[in-house]
């Protein structure tokens, strides 16, 4: 089955988990012959350590794949090429435990690729060290195959040994799947509207990637706080004043990609939704009515634009600040008198 995500995926094999890697002064026949050399325990990791050698093994294998995971970086130029290349990186776990001699054995034919498995693989930890069969700590060579697909359809009848780790991942900055966010900030109206007040908000949205550069969000927003000063209405026919506020936000945000890179992007919003604020807290017995809920609320249809700045942390998760400006009209009903429309200024955290 074709896995049609365009991902970051790192695949580790271990035809061999390793093998002693022999002088070269020592005799070939005597290399051959001299089977106490032979590898009894292989290099592991300290938090790996089991009086079971299989789960040793199979322990490490997975930290190896998950710390390659952690400290792999892609310049951004590397996302340009569209490739699936495999580089195959030599290391050694020395009778000391620690990573060295580490080489390129076969090129991905692309440098920058080979460049960035050899500089990952050099971040590994020191090990346990492997002993050959009279106890002597010895050095144990790894070959490990980092392949990487970037925007390239996956074939999961790849992964072809059952001692193959695999793990697909939303590392590719045109990565297509969902996004969801908590956010908050302060909404702020202008002209006659600026009597009602500041007022800060908190919301939700839920999101999916159409394209590398596209996005299309839903979004729920609820602003709070009693107004600053008392404001004319009308409910039912008649004019009141108050301060009580409520408003809420439902509508849809389309972001393009202006400026995108691996770790941060540079978006334009453009917004439309229903916009509301309640004037006067609805009567108990009409508060799940939708005729009761209306008379003491002022609504309009909310269009809106602005800018998002998004910077990636985490590998998935992301910050975001956003501007925007919604053009509004709560006018529309006879509620109110005031017009105006308001500026939103917030931040967002959340799934990149």
């Amino acid at each position: 089955m074709k896995n049609i995500l365009p991902v970051l995926l790192i695949l580790l094999s271990f035809d061999v988990f390793g093998q002693e890697n022999p002088s070269d002064k020592q005799p070939k026949e005597k290399q051959e012959n001299d089977s106490t050399r032979k590898i009894v325990s292989h290099p592991y990791f300290k938090e790996c350590k089991s009086s079971n050698s299989s789960v040793q093994v199979k322990c490490t294998k997975t930290r190896i794949r998950n710390l390659i995971i952690k400290n792999l970086v892609l310049p951004d130029e590397a996302y340009q090429l569209n490739v699936s290349a495999t580089a195959y990186v030599k290391f050694i776990v020395d009778s000391t435990g620690s990573v060295s001699d580490v080489n390129l054995v076969k090129s991905s034919g692309y440098a920058i690729i080979d460049e960035v498995a050899i500089a990952t693989v050099k971040k590994l930890p020191d090990f346990i060290p492997g002993q050959d069969g009279n106890g002597n700590k010895i050095p144990v060579k790894f070959v490990v195959p980092v392949k990487i697909v970037i925007d390239g359809d996956e074939d999961e009848s790849s992964n072809d040994s059952k001692d193959s780790l695999s793990l697909k991942g939303r590392y590719s900055n045109t990565s297509v799947g969902g996004t969801m966010s908590i956010s908050t900030g302060l909404w702020m109206p202008d002209n006659s509207l600026q009597i009602i007040g500041n007022h800060p908000f908190i919301g939700v949205q839920f999101g999916y990637v159409l394209k590398k550069r596209i996005h299309i969000d839903y979004l729920i927003e609820s602003r709070f706080l009693y107004a600053p000063q008392k404001y004319n209405y009308r409910y039912e026919g008649q004019e009141e004043t108050g301060r009580f506020y409520f408003g809420s936000y439902y509508g849809l945000e389309f972001d393009y990609s202006l400026f995108l890179k691996r770790n941060f992007a540079f978006q334009t919003i453009l917004g439309v939704g229903y916009d509301r604020f309640d004037f006067k807290f609805p009567e108990i017995g009409n508060i799940f009515q939708m005729d009761g809920n209306f008379k003491g609320a002022a609504h309009s249809p909310n269009f809106n634009f602005g800018f998002l700045f998004k910077k990636r942390f985490k590998e998935i998760l992301a910050i975001s600040f956003y501007s925007r400006y919604n053009i509004v009209d709560y006018t529309l009903g006879n509620k109110i008198n005031y017009e105006g429309n308001a500026l939103v200024v917030g931040v967002r955290f959340g799934i990149w």
